[in-house]
């Protein structure tokens, strides 16, 4: 870069993760309902903010959640059920895990990328994490 001359830069900013004009919630019981087939937007911040989304599952049956990573980087995605007032996790066959067990999917790099599961009937949770360190800029929705 010639520091002599002078640069023009573009850009443009994007709205994300909004729901109805609801910010994603921090908390489980908080979060804000996600219709199947929505796209929403957000960014996730390595060193606290953790979105949940709120989907319900009319009745038995295969849901995919497909994401589009616009950065590399390790994010991993829970899928939650209530126990009572427990939050437990959902393993990759759809069954809710022990209290003591945790199970997630990695979503390892830049792109687009899909997870399935044969959940019942019922509300679940999405929780989104970032263990890369440098943040992510997603898109997601359900079916």
């Amino acid at each position: 870069i010639d520091t002599n001359k002078k640069y023009q830069i573009r850009y443009t900013f994007t709205a994300t993760g909004k729901i109805k004009g609801k910010k994603p919630a921090v908390i489980a019981s908080k979060a804000s309902l996600l219709p199947a087939g929505k796209t929403v937007k957000g960014v996730l911040y390595w060193d606290s903010y953790v979105p949940y989304y709120k989907i319900k599952v009319p009745k038995k049956k295969k849901v995919t959640i497909s994401f589009n990573c616009k950065i590399n980087g390790e994010m991993k995605l829970q899928i939650l059920a209530f126990k009572g007032k427990e939050l437990r996790s959902i393993n990759k066959k759809g069954k809710m895990d022990g209290k003591d067990s945790v199970n997630w999917w990695d979503v390892w790099e830049k792109g687009k990328h899909k997870v399935s599961v044969k959940l019942a009937e019922g509300t679940y949770y999405i929780r989104l994490l970032d263990f890369s360190g440098r943040g992510q800029y997603y898109t997601m929705k359900w079916k």
